[in-house]
């Protein structure tokens, strides 16, 4: 295992950093699915040279933030990169690295931390601030996130930028990033100078190295009818449809009885690609809760191992994400929070049954399937295969992903003939709200797009991050003092007192060995095999009881 090539090029900038560069803001463009999870810890190379104190990690939703917190123990990258930090997962908490390397939190817990917490403890370290998938921070001044973030990168020691997509599907510009302007179109500005520098890594660079897996396009025609919102009734054919009515077809394709057909030919590829690696997963995206709760409870009456994860039942949604990554779930439906950013290697298939079409969401929702799989097999005999409707729309992302890899196509000329539809499908754009009924479809063909060119182990131990580890031990001190107040009839609240005397801090703002002389302490003092000091008797049945002879 070695580094790749914009991880060496940022490590180099690090290096350079701790010999004296003048360079304090990093932007790196990272195809999604390239890589971008060693970053962080090869920025945490600076606390280390005491260049910095801490390290705050920055993600879009929760489920990133335990995923960043686990990239930190991951042996993989512990043994490439001969570290032994630790980072945890913080909400405007109070000393949010509690004496670790570091946290990790959201923007959203940013943006509600209305006693700026974070920012108070910005002004008393020197961080390195990593912004992930920073395109989702708008540059509209008036935007909360932007506004959360914009004091932190005025305390930062250090920025680093990192994103899979550097464009906004509202079309707008990006925050904390400058742009050039051509006519009038703005493009980012990717050029170094003493203080910045830029990293760029393309899907041609990562499929030149193995990083990233070539994907198979499995598109489907089919017929739709429906009515609009004139009481018109409308049909036509996915495919062909113009654009005037394209999002309408499309729309009542994926409510409809096309749906469920393009799910069974996914299903069915699936497991038939699961008789070779039993470890295989599926990802399917639905366009509404509505619709991700249909497909489950379609895949339920299969008696297939599936659950489903989106932000309308978040705790559940979390926890089965992380039943999925570690292998207890074999499908997970979801809407938009298990796409971007989720690492995943055993993904092999998508099944695509959403309406979105901007580049950057779908882009970011196929990469889930791209991640190499070590215990898979040779990297030549793996692929990410999507499954998805043969709309106007998609095929001109799948023209876009196949522009960018050109140059990979390029140097690997075997692999040119029939690896793509060579139509110019003109300029990507999103799927509008539509107000429709819609009333029938069908699935009447398919076509394949294919752009790129053992045995199974068991599934790892996952093991507990720093957050989880904390609240297990508050879990299992809280658990301790209700049962002994309830044997000894004690007021609880009273033994808490006492405990957050004794160690003059309340349980929530403690770190793990703090938590850990907590328990110890708890279990000493007030034990459960010992009388207590409430009301000079142990607690005793108070219903009848039936003598025994």
């Amino acid at each position: 295992m070695r580094l790749r090539k914009h991880q060496q090029e940022f490590k180099d900038i690090i290096d350079d950093i701790i010999n004296g560069s003048d360079v304090k803001k990093i932007i790196m463009h990272v195809t999604p699915g390239g890589g971008k999870s060693a970053i962080p810890i090869i920025a945490g190379e600076l606390i280390t040279a005491r260049l910095a104190d801490g390290l705050c990690w920055i993600v879009p939703r929760l489920t990133l933030s335990y995923q960043a917190e686990t990239n930190f123990t991951e042996t993989g990258f512990r043994g490439l990169l001969k570290h032994d930090m630790i980072i945890r997962s913080a909400t405007n908490d109070t000393n949010p690295c509690r004496e670790l390397q570091g946290f990790t939190t959201t923007y959203h817990a940013l943006a509600v931390d209305k006693k700026r917490t974070v920012l108070s403890d910005f002004k008393s370290k020197r961080y390195v601030l990593i912004l992930d998938e920073f395109h989702h921070v708008s540059a509209e001044a008036d935007i909360a996130w932007h506004e959360a973030i914009k004091p932190l990168i005025a305390q930062a020691k250090y920025l680093i930028l990192m994103t899979g997509t550097m464009a906004r599907g509202s079309g707008g510009q990006i925050a904390f990033i400058e742009y050039n302007q051509s006519g009038d179109k703005a493009y980012p500005k990717m050029q170094s100078d003493n203080t910045t520098a830029v990293i760029e890594y393309t899907r041609s660079d990562a499929l030149a190295e193995k990083a990233i897996l070539p994907l198979s396009f499995h598109l489907y025609r089919g017929n739709a009818k429906w009515i609009n919102k004139d009481g018109a009734i409308l049909q036509s054919d996915i495919s062909s449809a113009p654009k005037g009515i394209a999002s309408q077809a499309l729309l009542t394709a994926i409510s409809t009885e096309f749906a469920e057909t393009l799910l069974n030919h996914g299903l069915s590829h699936w497991q038939g690609l699961r008789k070779r690696n039993p470890h295989a997963k599926l990802l399917v995206v639905a366009t509404n809760y509505e619709e991700a709760k249909k497909i489950t409870k379609i895949l339920k009456n299969k008696w297939l191992n599936s659950e489903i994860a989106t932000s309308h039942e978040s705790t559940q949604a979390h926890q089965a994400i992380k039943r999925f990554k570690a292998g207890a779930i074999d499908i997970l439906v979801t809407i938009a929070m298990a796409y971007e950013g989720m690492d995943c290697p055993p993904i092999t298939h998508i099944v695509c049954l959403t309406n979105i079409r901007s580049t950057p969401w779908i882009e970011q929702m196929v990469a889930r399937a791209v991640r190499v799989d070590p215990n898979a097999g040779p990297y030549e005999s793996q692929t990410a295969y999507i499954f998805a409707p043969d709309d106007i729309y998609f095929r001109e992302i799948v023209s876009k992903i196949k522009q960018e890899q050109k140059p990979f196509v390029r140097m690997h000329k075997k692999n040119q003939i029939g690896l793509f539809d060579d139509r110019d499908n003109g300029e990507g754009e999103g799927v509008p709200n539509i107000q429709i009924q819609p009333l029938s479809s069908s699935l009447d063909g398919n076509r394949e797009i294919f752009l790129g060119n053992k045995e199974i182990l068991p599934d790892r131990f996952v093991p507990q991050t720093p957050s989880e580890i904390e609240a297990s031990l508050r879990d299992q001190i809280e658990k301790h003092v209700r049962l002994y107040s309830f044997n000894n009839r004690y007021q609880g609240g009273k033994i808490n007192a006492e405990i957050k005397a004794r160690f003059e801090k309340p349980r929530a703002e403690m770190n793990i060995q703090e938590l850990e002389r907590t328990y110890e302490y708890v279990q000493k003092i007030y034990s459960l095999n010992v009388m207590g000091r409430g009301s000079g008797r142990s607690r005793v049945e108070t219903r009848a009881v039936a003598w025994q002879v």
